[in-house]
């Protein structure tokens, strides 16, 4: 029990009369839980009901004259407070004027003469007192909980029987993309999160079915099968009751504990690859030190020179197994510094620290093409792929470089790697070949994993293996940008909500400032949701548009302001975006084909902005541009969208939030037809 649970409750006497004072004072000090304290006026009983934190509830009592006002004006005094104190008229005589005010003012009437021992207005104040208090504790509760919705760190909800939301939080309000009140979690969901919302639908239908808790669940909320990325909260379920302990619904609270699985699977990683070390140290650099040993043993005991040959072969070996490991544990320690690299002089940079004369490259990847990676990483890529190919295919082997639609590739026209072994030759130690150490394709796997990108191991095209490293942002052609008077440039000439997009967006264009401010809302613009409006003009063949982002209010954290080229304004078309989003990063968002889903990425950008796009289409291929000037473009994504002849292209704006509008200003806008 609280404090003020146990402390003594004021009974508020008003008024002028003394006696009157005296007379109450004998009644409620019956009570050792009330306290009576006197005010000779409406005007002191405000102070003293303006008091800072009294001790409990206060019901006020008036049995005389009242200086400054009217029992009405009493109980507007009492009204004004939070919550309400109860009023109680206890006049010496039977006033029927006062019977009718205290009637209409909703009051208590009890009139001395007919209670002369007092007794029925002591149990009347204890009545009203603990009705007040109850009262007081719900408004105590109703403000803590509004003070927990509008904490900006916490994910809170509530539910009723049927497990449909009553009240969230500012922040798991805006984690959504609609608005949830009334609905369940599987009326809110979109396709990209059924399986999840139904878990978590489950889970709400248990706590309030059950009664019982759900205490720190972790459970995904985002899948992505294709990619091997899942994202976590940890949930705390809690019934709610009525007065009669009936369970009512639910209250939830959770986090997001993406990064901590994220932790949690890394550091088990490192613990599986500090085991295989180990293991590794231990036999591989092993075997080749008893070799050196056993010759160098046999030469001293014979007196010949022969076996030193072979001591310094693999004492050789093992130089190069403890580099290799030493490089593999320096890969590991350091995150990897993204930029952009040109593919085709690391290519030939790396070629050339490994090569043996016989050797051959046909570096088939064009000038200017772009890969976004580690520098230092990349070139440990190379190589090692390189010293595989060598080591396994002979001194006389050709390798062959390439790039490909989602990444670059590298075979060999070797023996090959069969089916069975592809996943084993990732492995520290494992090796095919008396001469290989068994880490430089484990440097391969790691340099491929600290990038998030994908490597996939198959026949190349002359028999030897090929490795393709894919999931990696690769420009193959990046062009040149539109210098004035190249290109015929155009306009912007329609508008468009695409979807469903709420609340209706629109565009408007100042030729005097020659800007262009365009609204837009809708749910999303990502998986299968494909709502926002779209300011846009048609071009035939080959196009380009440029544009800077001027000003934006994003409304969400993903919030998105860009540039697009779309097969058509339809939902669902193919399309290439690229552009600002809510976090204050930039984002490129691609749906190759109508059969395929939106995926997008997320990037820092290089500068702070206001940021300039570009966003080129090419035959069937486009490619986005960052730049911080408008002059020097840095290609960051490319890819293969099916459109027709005619696309479209300009500007688009979507906000997230069906409820509102986010809005950007873009100005230097030019529509080129790169055809003309």
């Amino acid at each position: 029990m609280s404090g003020r649970d146990t402390a003594p409750r004021t009974v508020l006497s008003v008024g002028t009369d003394e006696h009157v004072h005296a007379e109450l004072g004998a009644v409620f000090g019956r009570d050792d839980a009330l306290s009576l304290e006197t005010a000779s006026s409406i005007a002191a009983a405000r102070e003293l009901l303006d008091a800072d934190s009294p001790a409990g509830p206060v019901c006020l009592v008036s049995g005389g004259s009242l200086p400054d006002g009217s029992p009405a004006d009493l109980l507007a005094a009492a009204r004004a407070q939070t919550p309400p104190a109860p009023v109680v008229f206890t006049p010496p005589t039977d006033t029927p004027e006062l019977l009718r005010a205290a009637a209409g003012a909703g009051v208590s009437y009890l009139p001395t003469t007919a209670d002369p021992t007092g007794e029925t207005l002591l149990a009347c104040v204890r009545d009203h007192l603990e009705t007040a208090a109850r009262s007081r504790t719900h408004h105590d509760s109703h403000r803590i909980l509004e003070a927990l919705l509008e904490q900006p760190a916490l994910e809170l909800y509530v539910k009723d029987r049927d497990a449909r939301c009553l009240r969230l939080s500012k922040r798991a309000c805006a984690e959504m993309w609609a608005d949830p009140t009334g609905k369940t979690e599987l009326e809110i969901s979109s396709s990209a999160i059924e399986r999840e919302a139904r878990r978590a639908h489950e889970s709400d239908v248990a706590v309030i079915e059950s009664g019982d808790p759900i205490l720190e669940r972790d459970e995904p909320y985002l899948e992505f099968v294709e990619d091997d990325e899942t994202f976590w909260r940890r949930t705390s379920r809690f019934p709610w009751h009525d007065e009669e302990g009936t369970v009512q619904g639910v209250v939830g609270v959770r986090c997001d504990v993406t990064e901590e699985k994220r932790l949690e699977r890394d550091l088990h990683y490192q613990r599986q690859r500090l085991e295989r070390l180990a293991s590794f140290a231990a036999h591989d650099l092993r075997n080749p030190l008893n070799i050196a040993h056993g010759y160098l043993e046999y030469a001293l005991e014979t007196g010949t020179e022969e076996p030193l040959e072979q001591t310094r072969a693999a004492l050789e070996q093992l130089r190069d197994l403890i580099d290799d490991l030493v490089t593999t544990a320096r890969t590991e320690l350091d995150e990897p510094s993204i930029a952009p690299v040109e593919l085709s002089p690391a290519v030939e940079s790396a070629w050339d620290a490994v090569s043996v004369d016989s050797s051959t490259l046909d570096s088939r990847v064009s000038d200017g093409a772009t890969v976004w990676a580690d520098p230092h990483y990349l070139s440990l890529l190379l190589e090692n792929l390189f010293k595989n190919a060598i080591v396994h295919a002979g001194t006389t082997v050709d390798v062959t470089v390439g790039v490909t639609d989602t990444g670059f590739f590298v075979e060999d026209d070797g023996p090959g790697i069969a089916e069975h072994e592809r996943e084993s030759v990732l492995e520290y130690g494992y090796t095919t070949t008396d001469g290989g150490t068994g880490v430089g394709l484990a440097i391969v796997n790691q340099v491929v994993g600290v990038h998030d990108w994908s490597l996939s191991i198959t026949d190349g095209r002359a028999g030897g293996a090929r490795f393709d490293v894919e999931d990696c942002l690769v420009v193959a052609a990046p062009r040149e940008h539109t210098r004035a008077g190249e290109h015929t440039a155009v306009r912007l000439t329609d508008h468009v909500d695409v979807g469903e997009a709420t609340p209706p967006g629109s565009s408007r264009y100042d030729e005097s400032a020659g800007r262009w401010t365009v609204h837009g809302g809708g749910v999303n613009l990502w998986y299968d949701t494909d709502e926002c409006h779209f300011a846009y003009t048609e071009v035939d063949g080959d196009a380009r548009i440029v544009a800077r982002l001027r000003e934006s209010e994003h409304v969400t954290t993903y919030s998105k302001a860009g540039l697009a080229i779309r097969a058509s304004p339809e939902s669902g078309a193919p399309l290439g975006f690229v552009g600002a989003i809510g976090g204050g990063q930039s984002e490129v968002i691609w749906r190759p084909d109508s059969e395929r889903y939106l995926v997008s990425t997320q990037f820092e950008a290089a500068t702070d902005g206001p940021h300039w796009y570009r966003l080129d289409r090419v035959g069937p291929t486009v490619t986005a541009y960052h730049s911080s000037d408008g002059e020097t473009w840095v290609p960051i994504d490319e890819r293969r969208i099916e459109c027709g002849e005619t696309v479209s292209v300009g500007l688009l704006v979507c906000s997230l939030d069906p409820s509102r509008l986010a809005s950007a200003v873009f100005d230097e806008v030019a529509v080129f037809d790169l055809g003309q």
